[in-house]
This record gives structure tokens, C-alpha cells and sequence, in this order.
């Protein structure tokens, strides 16, 4: 976690929601880098099968629909 006294947050409202903070170390093993590759190419023939993508943060500017 990020510690309490951060410079980050104590940025301005707006600008600190504007801020995704992740830990990539993590995806720096063997087992996260073989998923990573797994799920990548899953997502690749779920849109060429005509589906959604997993794990779309985007959905919004990807032409799907959101809950908004």
C-alpha cells in the first residue's frame, strides 16, 4: 500500500482520481508472465469470434456497452 504521508495523496482532488498507482513488480514471475501471454491471446480470439474482450477498462471507447 502506499504509505499514508505519499506526496500523491495530497494532490488535488480531480488530479488524484486521475492516478492509477500498480504494484507491475507483480507480474514479474514465470507463472504471472505465462497468464499474461495466456489471457492476451484468449482476448484475441474471443474478438475474432466476435465477442467481448476480458477485462476491458475501456469498454466505453471499445464500442461496447457500459453501465452508465
Amino acid at each position: 500500500p502506499i504509505p499514508p504521508d505519499h506526496p500523491f495523496l495530497s494532490l488535488d482532488g480531480d488530479l488524484q482520481k486521475r492516478i492509477i498507482l500498480t504494484p507491475h513488480i507483480g507480474g514479474a514471475t514465470r507463472q504471472a508472465h505465462s497468464r499474461m501471454y495466456q489471457e492476451s491471446i484468449d482476448n484475441i480470439f474471443r474478438v475474432l469470434r466476435g465477442e467481448q474482450p476480458k477485462y476491458v477498462v475501456n469498454l466505453k471507447h471499445a464500442g461496447g456497452k457500459t453501465s452508465e
